[in-house]
């Protein structure tokens, strides 16, 4: 079994989230996965204001 896992930054309105997902690219056709968000990325953020 191997493990994908990666991270994906994405705004909501003005605040940008990070969301983390995760696979097992040994499986073919449909899989499941793991997605977890929403993370907010505090230094964008303040940067941002």
């Amino acid at each position: 079994m191997t493990i994908i896992s990666n991270t994906v930054d994405y705004l909501d309105q003005d605040t940008l989230l990070e969301g983390f997902f995760a696979f097992d690219d040994q499986i073919e056709g449909q899989r499941p996965v793991v997605l977890y968000s929403p993370h907010m990325k505090i230094e964008q953020t303040i940067m941002h204001r």
